[in-house]
C-alpha cells in the first residue's frame, strides 16, 4: 500500500516536472529571465485553479508571516503537508479548499517552498 502511495506520488511530482517545463517555455517566451521558484509557485497556484498574486519566501535575513502564525493554523498546515506525502498533492489541495483564506495562504506557500526545495534538490530545477 506504502509503495502504490509512493508510486502515486512519483507520478504526480512527474506531473509537476512536465506543467514546470511547460510554464518555463510560455514565460521564457514572454520574458528572457524566469525564476524557479515563482514558476513553482506558478504551477501550484495553476493546480489550485484560483488565480493569485504568488509572494516569494523572503530572504535568509527576513523574518516571514509563516514564522508567526497561530499554533492552529500551524497544526492545520502541518497537517496538510503530512497528508501531501501520504495521499498526494491532488487530494491535499482538494481539502486546502475548503479551508479560511489565512490557512489557503499559508498552506499554498507552504507547499511553494517545500515543493521548489524537493525539486532543486533533484536536480528538477537550478
Amino acid at each position: 500500500m506504502e509503495q502504490k502511495i509512493s508510486q502515486h506520488i512519483e507520478a504526480e511530482i512527474a506531473e509537476l516536472e512536465e506543467r514546470i517545463a511547460e510554464k518555463r517555455r510560455n514565460l521564457e517566451s514572454e520574458q528572457s529571465i524566469v525564476d524557479d521558484r515563482q514558476l513553482v509557485g506558478e504551477v501550484v497556484t495553476d493546480l489550485r485553479s484560483a488565480p493569485r498574486v504568488v509572494q516569494l519566501p523572503p530572504d535568509e535575513g527576513d523574518k516571514s508571516y509563516l514564522d508567526s502564525l497561530p499554533e492552529e493554523v500551524e497544526a492545520q498546515v502541518e497537517y496538510l503537508v503530512d497528508q501531501l506525502f501520504k495521499k498526494g498533492v491532488a487530494w491535499t489541495i482538494k481539502q486546502s479548499k475548503k479551508l479560511p483564506a489565512l490557512e489557503q495562504d499559508a498552506f499554498h506557500d507552504t507547499l511553494v517552498e517545500k515543493l521548489y526545495t524537493e525539486l532543486k534538490n533533484r536536480g528538477l530545477i537550478s
